[in-house]
């Protein structure tokens, strides 16, 4: 298991971004789309490309944890070549009371390159965004001579930076990973509008067709079969609510990690609105039991429903042993480390009750 999330858990997280694809199938080395901002919030407008210049245009979010994570690498890229443009557009999220302005501001010298505010998926969102079928954020772009050069995660940029300005970058191999990224970004696309129709078709009462459409998901992506099982275990507690905590008990006890976390996106994705609060916190309650609460995916679910549903108490106590348990778990980073240390210090200072 390699994503702390499932793909059900991060279409409810971002929610329509996921289904951003492109229409027209795009291609590098074409035209930059033109920078179309609403408001710029840091450092030197941008308003177009100088064909003697490079630049790199990152789109990212306040409320987005790789964002957050990436921003300090993009400034230390920033500072490392100081003969590239650099360029942060904050979209899919509504600048409520400068709130993304707050945001940068608190940022200071860890985000040190220039920094817009688009809107909320529309504008550079659309245009960049969408046309390249990019549906997932921080996603970075390189424009030299005024073209699209290279799409892909801030965090493997500096590679591709480098080949582009030295000259050895091979824009038809790149051509072709892209394409065949855009083809699995298309499935993925796909695989939530299906589904998102069998969630609509369950609640319609039509439950063999919205079996079906499931089954579509799942060839379709990978990751979406995973999803799927949540999907029908969030069916049977409406169905059958006694073979919904047979089927909690044995997913809770299973061997298989993948199984075991289930149970736990299953408590967060109750926690979410619409969902019912009593059920997720059950079944957090029996997973964290069946684990002894010794396993860190289970006790990292368990802090963020704990959090979302206020319950400050708990949460810092599960945040606390998922960051002593983040050392011996594949999930290992600097990164998760610091953003467990600072949900910890957040919670040890919030008030301990409902």
């Amino acid at each position: 298991m390699k994503s702390a999330c499932s793909l059900l858990i991060l279409a409810a997280a971002m929610g329509s971004q996921i289904a951003f694809a492109a229409s027209e199938d795009p291609t590098l080395g074409a035209p930059a789309p033109k920078i179309d901002v609403r408001t710029w919030l840091k450092g030197t407008p941008v308003t177009t490309f100088d064909k003697n210049k490079l630049y790199v245009v990152e789109f990212w979010a306040t409320w987005c944890g790789p964002c957050k994570q990436s921003i300090p690498h993009l400034t230390e890229l920033a500072a490392k070549n100081k003969d590239v443009t650099f360029v942060g557009v904050s979209i899919w999220e509504d600048d409520t009371n400068g709130s993304v302005k707050k945001f940068v501001d608190d940022m200071g010298p860890k985000m040190a390159y220039n920094v817009a505010y688009s809107g909320n998926q529309d504008k550079m969102a659309v245009s960049w965004m969408k046309a390249y079928g990019q549906n997932g954020i921080p996603s970075a772009f390189v424009v030299k001579d005024g073209k699209i050069q290279w799409v892909g995660h801030p965090m493997s940029l500096e590679g591709p930076l480098a080949e582009i300005k030295s000259g050895k970058f091979n824009l038809a191999a790149a051509q072709q990973k892209f394409a065949q990224a855009l083809e699995a970004t298309k499935a993925e696309a796909k695989a939530i509008d299906d589904l998102k129709e069998s969630e609509l078709l369950y609640k319609q009462g039509k439950k063999t067709e919205a079996s079906a459409k499931l089954d579509e998901a799942a060839k379709l992506f990978p990751q979406a079969a995973a999803s799927a099982k949540l999907v029908r275990l969030g069916w049977l507690a409406k169905d059958d609510l006694g073979a919904w905590r047979k089927r909690i008990g044995e997913l809770s006890a299973s061997k298989d990690p993948e199984e075991v976390a289930m149970v736990g996106e299953f408590g967060v994705e109750q926690a979410r609105p619409g969902g019912d609060v009593a059920l997720g916190k059950e079944a957090i309650e029996t997973v964290l039991k069946a684990t002894n609460e010794s396993n860190f995916l289970v006790e990292y679910y368990a802090s963020m429903f704990y959090t979302q549903t206020k319950d400050n108490a708990l949460a810092l106590k599960s945040a606390s042993k998922a960051r002593d348990l983040l050392s011996k778990s594949e999930f290992n980073s600097p990164e998760f480390k610091a953003e467990l240390d600072k949900q910890v210090k957040e919670l040890s200072a919030a008030p301990k009750h409902n």
